[in-house]
């Protein structure tokens, strides 16, 4: 009899799991249909540029395939593909949620590919085929992450161990992930990690092996480079200026990655802003630099936007806002389903800032929105730029909330500066251009002199050519 009920317990309990299962699937299912839907309607109706519908469908279709589980075999060679766009819309709609059902149908807790793996992939392939690496795909745990960079916002229990460095995946060699920069006063910074280091590797692990999406592969990467505390990794890196990898041990310390702003004042005189990304209070915290630095004597600013990826368009324009006179054009945007929207100075410069005279710091790696307020300032006559040309990232992007949690970064416009310059893969030209120092050059510099006995004014100009221009302008001992 005890056997009996065990048997039945056992037999209810099985139905049970797979009831929940087949209820899992349905729900991603339900979730990752409503979103496809929404992104093809997105990017129909909101994207830069008119995009053939049924092209942008086979690629979601191709890329389905890559993954398919042996249900799916059968329908992937089916049927041929039909001459007429909208028939060619509808047969690869058909095929997509058709093997997508089978799978859900027949999932279980442990199967892989799941159907949430499926419809990522199938909308991974779709905004792929628009060859634009600014639009992406964001499953929950990547938008939930960028939401929160975009902010701005502390969160102490988001400290980390890590390395220190904002990254992104290469999308054009597909080797491994690009840093866009490394943290302030990080073991990245610290060991010479630059902007446009690309890390192939971890402990051995060659990125370009791996499979999966790009926002898995991403995801994967950053989590093997951060660990526990104390603890070493080793990252293979690509140098910008180097033809071999190179091999870096560096150990893991405390990480925050919502310090986005530094200021210090280099001289009676001068002081410098530094500012890492426009999130989302980033022109209140300039703001308040500029006061804190005005009330230590600051006359002059260097606003250093160097490899400042960019952020959000408002945070530019508030920023531009504190350095122009009311009624100036700061930028405007226009897109092929976005008319010509133009953003105007509506306020005074604040606390006299309108009048500070100014130097702007950029780089290749200066892109988005630190072009569109460093174009604004320079097309108006506010600020002498110094370093390298921009990296001409100037289209504008919105990020669409999707079902799930989801979302999808889309290309909408682009930005022009008040002049009528396109930013987008042309950059902004500085006035003076200065080279930073190479990677050679940085490490011969540690080996000639011991920095740790050597006044920060004096190594910060070692080291850094560009800032020890901006300071000898400002000193007249440089002209254009």
């Amino acid at each position: 009899m005890k056997r009996s009920v065990f048997v039945i317990t056992n037999f209810f309990i099985i139905a049970i799991l797979v009831l929940l299962s087949w209820a899992n699937s349905s729900y991603d299912y339900s979730i990752g249909r409503k979103n496809f839907r929404h992104v093809t309607e997105l990017i129909a109706q909101r994207y830069e540029k008119e995009r053939d519908v049924a092209a942008l469908y086979e690629k979601a279709w191709d890329s389905l395939v890559e993954i398919l589980p042996a249900t799916g075999e059968l329908i992937a060679a089916g049927s041929s593909v039909p001459s007429e766009s909208k028939a060619i819309q509808g047969f690869y709609v058909d095929r997509i949620e058709s093997v997508i059902t089978l799978t859900a149908r027949k999932q279980t807790d442990d199967a892989t590919p799941t159907v949430r793996d499926l419809w990522n992939q199938a909308m991974n392939g779709m905004v792929g085929a628009l060859d634009d690496p600014y639009s992406q795909y964001l499953p929950p745990k990547l938008n939930e992450e960028l939401q929160r960079v975009l902010s701005g916002k502390p969160d102490e229990s988001r400290q980390f161990y890590g390395v220190g460095i904002s990254v992104e995946w290469d999308t054009l060699g597909d080797e491994g992930v690009l840093v866009i920069s490394p943290l302030p006063d990080t073991p990245a910074e610290r060991s010479g990690i630059r902007s446009g280091d690309i890390i192939i590797g971890v402990e051995g692990d060659m990125f370009k092996t791996w499979q999966g999406t790009v926002s898995d592969k991403l995801q994967k990467a950053i989590d093997k480079i951060k660990g526990e505390k104390d603890t070493e990794v080793k990252l293979t890196i690509k140098k910008t200026n180097s033809p071999e990898p190179l091999e870096v041990r560096l150990k893991r310390a405390p990480i925050n990655p919502d310090v986005q702003i530094f200021k210090e004042k280099l001289d009676d005189e001068i002081g410098r802003i530094r500012l890492y990304s426009f999130y989302e209070n980033a022109a209140n915290d300039v703001l308040d630099a500029m006061r804190y630095l005005k009330m230590e004597g600051m006359k002059k600013l260097i606003f250093d936007l160097r490899s400042d990826p960019g952020g959000y368009l408002d945070q530019a324009v508030h920023v531009a806002d504190i350095f122009l006179e009311k009624g100036k054009l700061i930028t405007y945007t226009e897109g092929r389903k976005s008319p010509r929207t133009d953003f105007i100075d509506e306020v005074t410069g604040a606390d006299g800032f309108a009048e500070i005279p100014m130097i702007i710091l950029m780089n290749e790696w200066s892109a988005s929105a630190s072009e569109v307020v460093t174009g604004a300032l320079k097309d108006n006559g506010r600020a002498v730029v110094i370093g390298k040309k921009s990296f001409g990232k100037g289209s504008v992007q919105e990020v669409f909330g999707l079902a799930g949690g989801a979302g999808l970064r889309l290309t909408v416009a682009k930005y022009y500066t008040p002049s009528g310059v396109c930013i987008h893969e042309k950059g902004i030209e500085p006035h003076m251009e200065v080279s930073s120092v190479t990677e050679e050059e940085y490490n011969d510099k540690y080996k000639e002199k011991d920095y740790n006995h050597v006044p920060r004014l004096e190594r910060l100009f070692d080291l850094d050519p560009q800032l020890k221009a901006a300071v000898q302008y400002f000193r007249g001992e440089l002209s254009l």
